[in-house]
Parts: C-alpha cells; structure tokens; sequence
C-alpha cells in the first residue's frame, strides 16, 4: 500500500499538514504563556516556543528529506538537528530552573 509513488505521496502531504497543525498550536500556546505574568508561565510559553521551533524544522525535513523538494545538504541537515537540539536543551533547563526556583523557595521569584 505504501510502496506505491501516490500514497507516498499523499503520506508525505498529510505528514506536512500534520505537523504544521502541531506547530501552529505550539506556536500559538506558546504566545498566550509567554504573556503571563508569573515566571513558571512564562517558563512553559518559551518551552512551546521551542517545541514549535523543532516541530518547524522537522516539517523542513519532511519536505526536503526524500521527500516534496530537495533542497538539504548534509551540512544544512547537521545544523538544523543542532537547532532542534540545543532549543530543547536552553527551554528544558530554564523550565528545569523555574520550578526548582518554586520549590525551593516556595515562590516564584523573579
């Protein structure tokens, strides 16, 4: 079923959409948090940013990894993995840090 050139393709397509869903609401998610006013708030707004940050990426791979266009090299594909690596490192240690912040101080400190 797989194996034929158009079903791939409609996987390819409905993989694209798929993602772009996700990422618009990690997107949007991640804007309403980034507005709160305490800091775990905006703790989890930046960990949806960068969620949407690798979502997009991964999309790009999608499109470009054997994929719709092939427009990645091995140095492009190397650096957007850095990205979505090192995003989801900074936004999990600042997640990481706010709460540990709550739980040590029994607050939210600025």
């Amino acid at each position: 079923m797989l194996e034929s050139c158009s079903a791939l393709i409609i996987w390819k397509f409905a993989t694209v959409a798929l993602g772009s869903a996700a990422v618009t609401m990690s997107t949007l998610l991640g804007i309403h948090f980034i507005r709160a006013t305490r800091p775990i708030g905006k703790a989890v707004g930046l960990m949806l940013i960068g969620e949407a940050v690798g979502g997009a990426i991964t999309i790009l791979f999608a499109i470009t990894t054997d994929g719709i266009v092939d427009i990645g090299t091995p140095v492009t594909s190397m650096v957007m993995r850095w990205v979505i690596f090192l995003t989801a490192m900074a936004t999990s240690a600042h997640l990481a840090y706010q709460t540990w912040k709550i739980e040590v101080y029994g607050d939210e400190r600025e």
